[in-house]
């Protein structure tokens, strides 16, 4: 009973009562080892008194499948360089794993639920190529077992709202799948397991908790993520289900029709000349301020770290000053670390050197990056804004609230940053590819950009630059979001948003933004095919009866009216045209 070759099984020459109970406890358990199998045999009482003979017939054996587990690195190669940098070197990491279950001729993995593909799909898709392909053993499992299983477990455990970046993630669904639902003795090596501890063990993995809490791989297994429901085969793509509008200032259209009318436009030409003339991002640029940051952060230095700091932001200042220049990773390998350890919560410095470094950076992310190394670090510059006023949004009611990101001045230049980032090719391309990212922005923007809620106009008008921006892409980008030809959440959440409570807004450069917003999304691309109209849209905003509410503002007077409030009046007239 001891030491049978797996790959083998078992034929026993029994009396024929034995031999039919045998064969009967092999169609049932097609997954036991030889060992237990003979194990489970000797106890049977046709076999008690009976010789037994053990022979080995491969033609006999369930089919065995090898499994293998494939190895990516998410960072292609960047970790290994970067981390000891962000990190510190007792935290840094060798690669970013992903991994993934290859059995059957198909690829398992979790994202978005449990998704499987090809091999050659999942990497024509990601452009990720495994860095190891190691052997787990063979399982006398079939695919139809296994995806039985996946499907069971894609309803519970591996449910596509149960993926964490950092505790639940894709590595621990291959250990599970190996381990449990083919039954082998090995599963993930236990280094990959321990990266997340690893990572947020350091103080920058803290920082960016957050974002990457709602971050995870899709691939081309699935559409919309989610396992495969009972009678769908896992190859076929999943429907996504409808987007629907999760702001808080958009709980008017929650539930609603819109979300599923195709956004098909109208070529009758509306003239519409200011709507037109806004064209183009908005956009922080002064430069004037590098200096003043600079001293007043080598200022705030100690000792030894005050050379470092004038040596690092000296060399970083003089890119900045060139506006075209791109960056490259040896100019923002020093520099972005130390910009954002000043944003840190357990940060020691002061409300204002987290001000003069986002000053900083709100400037890095204008420039366009030289090399991947750069491009890594702007996309984590965007992240940990982006992750730091989403939380913060979070804690309104929270004693805990982040004192830092609720100061005026730090939100308002982390939404400044974050509008820069955004009015980019490389800002806008990062965040369509993360939408969760995105619509938390949105979502915490939405609260900034209320008086009710935010009285300082300065961080409702920065908030409202950024999503002036999203706008602005959504309108030079169409079907980039998350169903095409569809009305979508971001839209729906952005008119909704823009609309409601607008006529409360007694800051005239606000309003305006509003109204901007509005127009480009009910005229997208204008400026490139003048005329189009979002029928999907038009028909949104005219039905929740916001059109009346557009008309008050282009008789709004008020005394001393600046340039802002006139162009106000002029656009919400445009908007009034297009909606008749």
């Amino acid at each position: 009973r001891a030491g049978l070759p797996a790959p083998l099984a078992l034929a026993l020459q029994i009396p024929d009562a034995g031999v039919v109970r045998a064969l009967g406890l092999l169609q049932i358990l097609p997954s036991v080892t030889p060992n237990l199998f003979a194990s489970a045999l000797l106890p049977l009482s046709p076999l008690q008194s009976a010789p037994i003979s053990i022979l080995y017939f491969h033609y006999y054996s369930p089919t065995m499948t090898e499994v293998k587990l494939a190895i990516y690195d998410l960072s292609h190669g960047l970790a290994r360089s970067l981390s000891a940098q962000f990190l510190g070197p007792a935290h840094s990491i060798d690669i970013v794993p992903h991994t993934a279950i290859l059995a059957f001729g198909r690829e398992y993995y979790f994202g978005g639920g449990i998704q499987n593909c090809t091999h050659g799909e999942f990497t024509a898709y990601s452009g990720l190529m495994p860095i190891e392909i190691q052997s787990l053993g063979h399982t006398t499992l079939t695919r139809q077992q296994f995806e039985a299983w996946c499907t069971t477990v894609g309803a519970s455990d591996f449910a596509p709202e149960s993926y964490d970046l950092l505790r639940h993630n894709c590595n621990t669904f291959s250990n599970v799948a190996a381990t449990q639902g083919l039954g082998l003795s090995r599963g993930v090596p236990q280094w990959i397991l321990d990266v997340p501890g690893r990572f947020l063990a350091s103080p920058m993995g803290q920082m960016i908790r957050p974002i990457l809490e709602n971050m995870q791989l899709q691939g081309p297994g699935q559409v919309g993520g989610g396992y495969q429901r009972p009678g769908v085969p896992m190859s076929t793509p999943a429907l996504a289900p409808a987007p629907v509008p999760s702001s808080a200032a958009a709980a008017a259209a929650m539930d609603n029709p819109w979300a599923n009318i195709t956004a098909k436009t109208t070529t009758d030409e509306i003239k519409t000349p200011i709507l037109d003339s806004h064209c183009k991002p908005l956009m922080s640029a002064d430069i004037n301020t590098i200096k003043i940051c600079v001293t007043k952060l080598v200022a705030a230095a100690d000792g030894e770290e005050s050379a470092n700091a004038q040596q690092i932001l000296d060399e970083l200042a003089s890119l900045l000053l060139d506006p075209k220049s791109p960056l490259p990773h040896e100019a923002l390998e020093h520099s972005a670390p130390f910009l954002l350890l000043n944003l840190a919560p357990e940060s020691s410095q002061s409300m204002l050197n987290a001000v003069y470094s986002l000053m900083l950076l709100r400037l890095i992310v204008l420039h366009p990056a030289a090399d991947d190394g750069a491009r890594v670090v702007l996309s984590e510059i965007i992240g940990i804004i982006g992750g730091r006023l989403i939380e913060s949004a979070k804690e309104n009611d929270d004693k805990s609230k982040d004192e830092l990101f609720g100061n005026h001045a730090v939100r308002s230049m982390a939404w400044c940053t974050l509008s820069n980032a955004t009015g980019t090719n490389f800002g806008a391309s990062f965040l369509r590819q993360d939408l969760a990212l995105r619509g938390g922005l949105v979502d915490s923007a939405l609260l900034d950009i209320s008086s009710s809620q935010q009285p300082r106009v300065e961080v409702r008008q920065s908030a409202l630059a950024y999503l002036y921006n999203v706008a602005h892409d959504l309108a030079m980008c169409p079907k980039v979001d998350e169903i095409k030809d569809e009305l979508s959440d971001t839209v729906v959440t952005l008119l909704c948003g823009m609309i409601e409570g607008i006529d409360e807004e007694s800051n005239s450069t606000a309003r305006l933004r509003r109204l901007l917003i509005v127009g480009k999304t009910l005229k997208p691309n204008h400026g490139q095919a003048a005329g189009n109209i979002d029928v999907a849209a038009k028909t949104l905003v005219n039905d929740l009866g916001f059109v009346e509410v557009i008309a008050s503002l282009r008789s709004n007077n008020s005394a001393g009216e600046d340039n802002d409030a006139k162009t106000a009046k002029d656009v919400a007239t445009e908007i009034c045209m297009l909606l008749s």
